[in-house]
């Protein structure tokens, strides 16, 4: 599942996964508080996290997909990847 974390405004670090599009347009996220949830594709004009922001994030993540029954490997991907994914360039 392919990832890109970001930097809001208010300087959370949230993961998005440009390939888990809701019907509405929305896309997948995850963050440490509120955990998974929704935002909108514009969150990709935010500034991408470093290594040093994400790491943490990355960790909870991979606790989640990776160790799971299911197995789901996580890939992490540049903000430009993650937009040209939606479809668009910020």
């Amino acid at each position: 599942m392919k990832v890109v974390f970001v930097v809001l405004e208010d300087s959370d670090v949230v993961a998005i996964f440009p390939e888990e599009k809701e019907r509405n347009g929305l896309l997948t996220c995850y963050a440490h508080i509120g955990q998974h949830g929704s935002a909108a594709p514009e969150c990709l004009r935010a500034r991408e996290a470093t290594l040093s922001e994400g790491v943490s994030l990355l960790a909870e993540l991979r606790g989640i997909y990776e160790s799971a029954e299911d197995f789901v490997p996580l890939e992490v991907i540049s903000i430009e990847d993650a937009r040209a994914i939606v479809g668009w360039e910020a």
